[in-house]
């Protein structure tokens, strides 16, 4: 056997994926703790309205990873099919062309966020007195954009290698200057902009760490810096059908806390926001299985379809008992846990709106698992056919929801949705396994 069989069958051997997954595990609980010590101090510190400010600055952030155009997600599943297909020799070279073509698409997206950025601001409803502040502090935060594009591609690179200790480490400089400095500057800087110049901060030192980690797994990275479009064509069309579901799934998802904070306040919305936040940290547990499944579904769809099927059957199980579970537990003690993490105050009006986020993020995980598998297989067209159809019916659902019931309305419909594009993704993953197990055994018959 040679190198590159031995390296495709080492990648999604049993013992790999236990430990990438484990690695991931553990790695990712510091942040939910974090985010549990930091909140309470931020909102007393910023008040409720710069605090608003900031949710809506993050919701921003999920929408404007749109500018990789898809081939972050692109590059992984690519990597993980070279890597089946023995082609390892030629990687550098794509790699360098993608990274190219990411860093020009970010930079073009990074103009234009600034140059909107007072629409942007005004549509918020900001304050007259943060105006200024929140505007400073969002150009800021658009000045990172190439900088977590770049992040987002070098971290699939290694993922589909399976460097999960590598990846998880790199989120530790972003970890500390998103949360941890923030809370320590509000004893002399209490100020969105200053905020925010310690989000570029930290994602400097984190692509220069993913730089150097990606270095590692390709000897020749620094000494082959090369143009290689041999597979762009492919890149482009895995990677234009992700953006679609890049751009209408975080909209959909989002969409709610811009209804919210039009027609509300961004200081009324922190009752939706700040448990739907913290309880989203949950389907990190998720992320942290799938996206080490993920390069296994691509690299054993084109070897052995029929392990794919297993490993997606086992995680979709394991999933939805495990978050089913942790769903109802918080759904009990929603209205406690609130009162002693912030108050009673926010406690009552937040627990109704926090039980129904339990179960939002619970089948937001589960969701996770089809999705990973359909886009494996290099159908992203799929998941992007899915989520247009839903999507005119679920803004239709959200404006009617928010506007006769408010707060409650948005997890609400949220919920209705995500029951329905679950069940959707999960047929389609099932069609497209069937179909890969039944070309498999006709061509080793």
């Amino acid at each position: 056997m040679n190198p590159t069989e031995n390296l495709a069958t080492q990648l999604t051997s049993k013992k790999q994926l236990k430990k990438s997954m484990l690695i991931n595990l553990l790695t990712k609980v510091l942040p939910i703790i974090i985010g549990i010590v930091t909140t309470p101090y931020l909102i007393k510190g910023l008040g409720d309205e710069r605090f608003g400010v900031i949710q809506i600055y993050w919701t921003i952030v999920g929408f404007s990873t749109v500018f990789d155009f898809g081939l972050g997600r692109a590059l992984t599943q690519l990597v993980s099919k070279m890597i089946a297909s023995h082609e390892h020799e030629t990687l550098s070279a794509t790699v360098w062309t993608i990274i190219v073509i990411m860093i020009a698409l970010s930079s073009a997206g990074m103009i234009g966020l600034l140059l909107a950025t007072k629409p942007i601001v005004a549509a918020i409803n900001v304050s007259p007195q943060w105006f200024d502040e929140a505007c400073r502090g969002f150009q800021w935060l658009v000045m990172s954009l190439p900088l977590l594009i770049v992040f987002i591609g070098l971290t699939g690179i290694l993922e589909a290698f399976q460097r999960f200790w590598d990846t998880n480490l790199q989120r530790y400089p972003i970890l500390f200057f998103n949360f941890v400095a923030p809370v320590l500057l509000l004893q002399w800087y209490p100020h969105l902009d200053w905020m925010m110049m310690m989000v570029v901060v930290g994602r400097i030192i984190a692509t220069i760490m993913a730089l150097e980690a990606v270095s590692r797994c390709f000897p020749r990275f620094w000494r082959s810096i090369s143009w290689d479009d041999s597979h762009l064509k492919d890149l482009l069309k895995f990677g234009s059908w992700t953006t679609v579901s890049n751009i209408v799934r975080p909209f959909m998802l989002y969409q709610d806390r811009l209804f919210l904070a039009n027609w509300l306040s961004p200081g009324a919305i922190i009752y939706y926001t700040t448990p739907y936040g913290m309880l989203s940290r949950q389907t990190v547990f998720a992320e942290s299985v799938l996206n080490v499944l993920f390069p296994a579904f691509g690299t054993s769809f084109v070897n052995d379809p029929a392990r794919a099927k297993g490993m997606y059957l086992k995680a979709l199980v394991y999933l939805s008992i495990g978050f089913g579970v942790l769903a109802v537990g918080i759904g009990l003690i929603s209205k406690w846990l609130l009162t002693l993490w912030i108050s009673p105050e926010f406690a009552e009006k937040s627990w109704l709106i926090t039980v129904v986020c339990s179960f939002v993020h619970a089948l937001a995980s589960v969701n996770l698992v089809p999705l990973s598998l359909i886009q494996a297989s290099g159908r992203s067209d799929i998941t992007a056919k899915v989520l247009m159809v839903q999507f005119p019916l679920y803004l239709l659902m959200l404006w009617w929801g928010v506007k006769e019931y408010g707060l409650i309305a948005a997890p609400s419909v949220l919920f209705i949705r995500l029951i329905a594009d679950t069940w959707l993704m999960h047929w389609q993953a099932m069609r497209l396994l069937k179909n890969a197990i039944i070309q498999n055994r006709q061509l080793n018959a």
